[in-house]
Protein backbone atom coordinates (compact mmCIF):
# COMPACT_ATOMS: atom_id res chain seq x y z
CA UNK A 1 0.00 0.00 0.00
CA UNK A 2 1.29 3.84 -0.47
CA UNK A 3 2.45 5.20 2.16
CA UNK A 4 3.53 1.90 4.23
CA UNK A 5 6.29 1.85 6.00
CA UNK A 6 9.31 -0.31 4.55
CA UNK A 7 8.96 -2.20 7.44
CA UNK A 8 5.41 -2.88 7.52
CA UNK A 9 5.59 -4.33 4.46
CA UNK A 10 7.96 -6.62 5.24
CA UNK A 11 7.02 -7.74 8.33
CA UNK A 12 3.37 -7.81 6.92
CA UNK A 13 4.51 -10.50 4.57
CA UNK A 14 3.81 -14.18 5.55
CA UNK A 15 6.92 -16.05 5.98
CA UNK A 16 9.47 -13.19 5.82
CA UNK A 17 10.21 -13.13 9.60
CA UNK A 18 10.67 -16.72 9.35
CA UNK A 19 13.21 -17.32 6.45
CA UNK A 20 15.30 -14.10 8.35
CA UNK A 21 15.58 -15.78 11.42
CA UNK A 22 16.07 -19.28 9.49
CA UNK A 23 19.34 -17.74 7.80
CA UNK A 24 20.28 -16.56 10.84
CA UNK A 25 20.58 -19.75 13.16
CA UNK A 26 21.26 -21.74 9.98
CA UNK A 27 23.87 -19.59 7.92
CA UNK A 28 23.58 -19.86 3.96
CA UNK A 29 21.24 -22.40 2.65
CA UNK A 30 19.85 -23.17 -1.17
CA UNK A 31 16.22 -21.55 -1.96
CA UNK A 32 15.63 -24.99 -1.94
CA UNK A 33 16.47 -25.65 1.40
CA UNK A 34 14.29 -22.41 2.55
CA UNK A 35 11.50 -23.60 1.05
CA UNK A 36 11.58 -26.81 2.53
CA UNK A 37 12.26 -25.62 6.41
CA UNK A 38 9.85 -22.61 5.66
CA UNK A 39 6.94 -23.22 3.22
CA UNK A 40 6.55 -24.72 -0.32
CA UNK A 41 4.18 -21.82 -1.53
CA UNK A 42 4.58 -20.72 -4.87
CA UNK A 43 5.10 -17.53 -3.72
CA UNK A 44 8.37 -18.20 -1.97
CA UNK A 45 10.08 -16.73 -4.34
CA UNK A 46 8.78 -13.63 -4.76
CA UNK A 47 9.03 -13.29 -0.77
CA UNK A 48 12.74 -14.18 -1.07
CA UNK A 49 12.68 -11.07 -3.79
CA UNK A 50 11.14 -8.78 -1.86
CA UNK A 51 13.92 -9.69 1.30
CA UNK A 52 16.70 -8.91 -1.79
CA UNK A 53 15.01 -5.92 -2.48
CA UNK A 54 14.94 -4.52 0.83
CA UNK A 55 18.66 -5.74 1.49
CA UNK A 56 17.75 -7.80 3.95
CA UNK A 57 19.11 -11.11 2.06
CA UNK A 58 21.80 -11.78 -0.62
CA UNK A 59 22.48 -14.49 -2.85
CA UNK A 60 26.11 -15.76 -2.62
CA UNK A 61 28.12 -18.91 -4.46
CA UNK A 62 28.93 -21.68 -2.31
CA UNK A 63 32.36 -21.93 -1.28
CA UNK A 64 31.66 -26.16 -1.73
CA UNK A 65 30.07 -26.52 -5.00
CA UNK A 66 28.66 -24.37 -7.95
CA UNK A 67 25.26 -23.87 -5.99
CA UNK A 68 23.48 -20.44 -5.13
CA UNK A 69 22.98 -19.93 -2.09
CA UNK A 70 21.19 -17.32 0.12
CA UNK A 71 22.60 -15.51 2.86
CA UNK A 72 21.90 -12.53 5.10
CA UNK A 73 23.03 -9.07 4.45
CA UNK A 74 24.57 -7.21 6.83
CA UNK A 75 21.24 -5.19 7.28
CA UNK A 76 19.27 -8.46 7.53
CA UNK A 77 21.79 -9.78 10.11
CA UNK A 78 20.96 -6.54 11.72
CA UNK A 79 17.56 -7.15 11.65
CA UNK A 80 17.71 -10.65 12.71
CA UNK A 81 19.67 -9.87 16.00
CA UNK A 82 17.30 -7.11 16.72
CA UNK A 83 14.36 -10.03 16.53
CA UNK A 84 16.50 -12.34 18.57
CA UNK A 85 16.81 -9.82 21.60
CA UNK A 86 12.99 -9.27 21.22
CA UNK A 87 12.82 -13.23 21.61
CA UNK A 88 15.04 -13.21 24.74
CA UNK A 89 13.72 -10.44 26.00
CA UNK A 90 10.16 -11.29 25.63
CA UNK A 91 11.38 -14.99 27.19
CA UNK A 92 11.48 -17.06 24.29
CA UNK A 93 14.35 -19.22 23.57
CA UNK A 94 16.31 -19.73 20.28
CA UNK A 95 18.12 -22.82 21.01
CA UNK A 96 14.20 -23.96 20.80
CA UNK A 97 13.58 -22.98 17.43
CA UNK A 98 16.94 -24.16 16.37
CA UNK A 99 15.85 -27.75 17.31
CA UNK A 100 12.15 -27.92 16.01
CA UNK A 101 13.73 -26.90 12.89
CA UNK A 102 16.68 -29.43 12.93
CA UNK A 103 13.93 -32.03 14.11
CA UNK A 104 11.45 -30.86 11.12
CA UNK A 105 14.31 -31.02 8.58
CA UNK A 106 15.48 -34.37 9.87
CA UNK A 107 12.44 -36.97 10.11
CA UNK A 108 14.92 -39.55 11.08
CA UNK A 109 15.60 -37.28 14.22
CA UNK A 110 13.25 -38.84 16.57
CA UNK A 111 14.33 -41.81 16.13
CA UNK A 112 18.58 -40.84 17.25
CA UNK A 113 17.20 -38.97 20.60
Amino acid sequence: MEGDLVVHKILSEKHAVSIILFLYVFGPRTRTEIYNAISSSPNMPKKLELLEKYGLIKTVESEYSNKKMTSLADLGNKFAASLIELEERSGGDINEYRMAKIKAMMPEWGRIV
